[in-house]
């Protein structure tokens, strides 16, 4: 009796954390399109949800992905053992989860009873989605605005041009319900998303309170840019871009209009198309991705880049550019620089790894940056000392007074807490 008490209350304590985070996958028939069960454990959750209310409140964090897989003759389909069409499942015990915080989908049609689920969600992640359009969007006229402060929506197709004009319609009221949800505050958007906006929503709401902007640009044609023109024309609010360039060469610019982004302060992506988001507006945080190489970069790019903002840079990071190389151009552009992290990933017989002292005389001339990081990927192949670091500190410091927030490496952190008081410490993933 004591020992199944004890049992109980185990179980009782362990299995809520264990539903926390539940990540399921649904596996589906490459031939018929017949779904198949991803695993014993995920029904036997499921068959746990619906059966005892009590444990719904603890799941938190729920990814499912539906992915294909060769048609495998002697795995029995779900009907055959007693339960129902597994997407229709998930649509029951989606809803039931009252303590869900973020939901990830990834290549999963999204019925009505999975849409419902949307309203209770903070953040949202719709992956190679599809929308069942005869289930869910006739039922969006009665339903409540979304309350997701996130939204990431990537991999849709162009709406099929044969579909009937009340289709369309609801497909048109879908995307505004999601996509412009007033309580957003970081939307997530490919250009094959935006491209489905911009055939279906002719007059575009303005995203009110999205102050996080993402976007996956993949194809560099006239088309993509006039959709993103447009696009970012109505983003007064937003604070923050994030761009991912997913082509080799420089390609056309974007063309983006003046009075876009009025209050942008944050660039965040590649430094290809920086100096159209920086121009002309108040860009104090940069981070840069750059080429694969650290001797690829047009340094003329990345100087108008950095200098077009109308207010100083005080923050930056940027990628696989050497100290010497990019160290004096930085002091001489950014006076102001307050945080400074370069990161390398270049092997180890190209460059010389340690080039700190190259660093010495533009750390004295950035009198007000304080934090510098600099990783190079190869740089603890060195076996560098602790104590080696320490002097190398010691002498950016008679340089600088201003800095006291070092690392050289992802695992150890200097703090300077009084002069010439240098104190590592070891970071914990």
């Amino acid at each position: 009796m004591a020992l199944s008490y004890v049992s109980r209350a185990i179980r009782g304590m362990v299995l809520p954390l264990l539903l926390e985070v539940l990540r399921w996958d649904v596996r589906i028939d490459d031939e018929t399109g017949q779904e198949w069960h991803g695993s014993e454990q995920m029904l036997n959750c499921l068959q746990l949800l619906v059966d005892k209310p009590q444990y719904r409140r603890h799941v938190k964090e729920l990814s499912i992905s539906g992915f294909k897989t060769p048609r495998i003759l002697d795995a029995p389909p779900l009907a055959c053992q007693g339960w129902p069409n597994v997407f229709s499942l998930i649509g029951h015990v989606v809803p039931l989860l009252d303590g869900l915080r973020t939901l990830e989908l990834s290549r999963i049609p999204i019925t009505l009873p999975i849409y419902t689920s949307f309203q209770q969600v903070e953040a949202l992640y719709l992956v190679n989605c599809s929308f069942i359009a005869t289930d869910v969007l006739p039922r969006l006229d009665d339903a409540r605005p979304l309350r997701m402060k996130d939204l990431t929506v990537t991999g849709q197709e162009p709406p099929v041009s044969s579909l009937e004009g009340g289709v369309l319609d609801n497909l048109r009221r879908l995307w505004i319900h999601l996509v412009f949800s007033p309580c957003l505050a970081t939307l997530h958007l490919s250009d094959d998303v935006i491209k489905v906006l911009s055939t279906l929503i002719f007059s575009q709401p303005r995203f009110g309170g999205v102050k996080c902007f993402v976007l996956d640009i993949f194809s560099n044609n006239a088309v993509v840019r006039g959709m993103l023109v447009n696009l970012l024309r109505d983003c007064e609010g937003v604070e923050a871009v994030c761009v991912n360039l997913g082509w080799d060469d420089d390609g056309a610019p974007i063309g983006i209009e003046a009075g876009s982004l009025p209050v942008l302060g944050v660039y965040h992506g590649d430094y290809r198309c920086a100096e159209e988001f920086i121009t002309g507006r108040p860009v104090d945080h940069i981070y840069l991705y750059t080429s694969s190489s650290p001797h690829e970069h047009k340094q003329c790019d990345l100087q108008r880049a950095l200098r077009s903002g109308t207010v100083p840079v005080t923050h930056l990071q940027i990628e696989q550019c050497l100290i010497k190389d990019i160290m004096p151009t930085l002091a001489t552009l950014l006076p102001y620089l307050q945080t400074l992290e370069i990161r390398v990933d270049w092997p180890i017989g190209y460059v010389q790894v340690w080039e700190g002292d190259d660093a010495t005389e533009s750390i004295s001339q950035m009198r007000y940056l304080q934090g510098f990081t600099y990783f190079h990927r190869f740089y603890e192949d060195m076996n560098p000392s602790l104590e080696e670091e320490r002097n190398h500190l010691q002498i950016w410091e008679a340089a600088n007074a201003s800095l006291w927030k070092v690392s050289l490496r992802p695992t150890h952190r200097w703090t300077k807490f009084a002069p010439g008081d240098w104190q590592v410490a070891v970071m914990i993933d």
